[in-house]
């Protein structure tokens, strides 16, 4: 079976789920979006309320901030998959229960397993959590590290956090972050050609 059929049969399972509580505000899940063979996803939160009504991730504020910082990076969104740890709306201010962090971890699961990224980048404390299962500090995973299956993790700052301290040198430390991963890329690419 081709990738795309796996993440529809996926998308299908969780198109009308009510799993947690957050059923009941969201519009509509917003699973992941972007390119399915791709070396690079990114995985946030959760989606905000431009997210929950397009049904695209990163579209709103953040999404913008966080385009502006692939860009400088040289890495394209047509490049990446991104997603959420969440795949429904959680209000501004409100922290992720352990509930529904459970009930979206095996969907985020069997989604990295279906794209099989090299690199994941992570934005924010409950993202990280939700992929690494620790409650250690982003600053601890900023260093690219392997985790499971040989892909590689990034730890970076949420770009909302910049929005809502109004700290813009968090976007220098989402930068420099994502700069990590594109010399990362470039790095396994190289080795990849070197192997054939």
């Amino acid at each position: 079976m081709i990738k795309i059929d796996k993440l529809n049969i996926l998308k299908q399972d969780y198109v009308n789920c009510h799993k947690c509580k957050l059923c009941e505000s969201r519009t509509q899940v917003v699973f992941g979006n972007g390119n399915i063979n791709c070396d690079l996803m990114i995985i946030g939160q959760s989606p905000g309320r431009t997210e929950d009504l397009e049904g695209i991730p990163f579209v709103g504020d953040a999404g913008q901030i966080l385009d502006s910082i692939l860009k400088e990076a040289k890495i394209y969104r047509k490049q990446c998959y991104i997603t959420n740890s969440l795949l429904c709306f959680v209000k501004p201010g409100i922290a992720p229960e352990t509930g529904w962090v459970a009930s979206c971890n095996s969907r985020l699961h069997a989604e990295i397993d279906i794209i099989k990224p090299k690199i994941i980048v992570t934005l924010g404390k409950n993202a990280l959590q939700a992929l690494t299962h620790t409650a250690d500090p982003i600053w601890r995973h900023r260093k690219p590290t392997k985790i499971f299956n040989g892909v590689w993790h990034i730890g970076t700052y949420h770009p909302s956090a910049a929005i809502y301290t109004g700290n813009t040198g968090i976007l220098d430390s989402i930068a420099e972050d994502f700069k990590k991963a594109k010399k990362l890329l470039s790095n396994l690419q190289f080795i990849k050609q070197e192997l054939i």
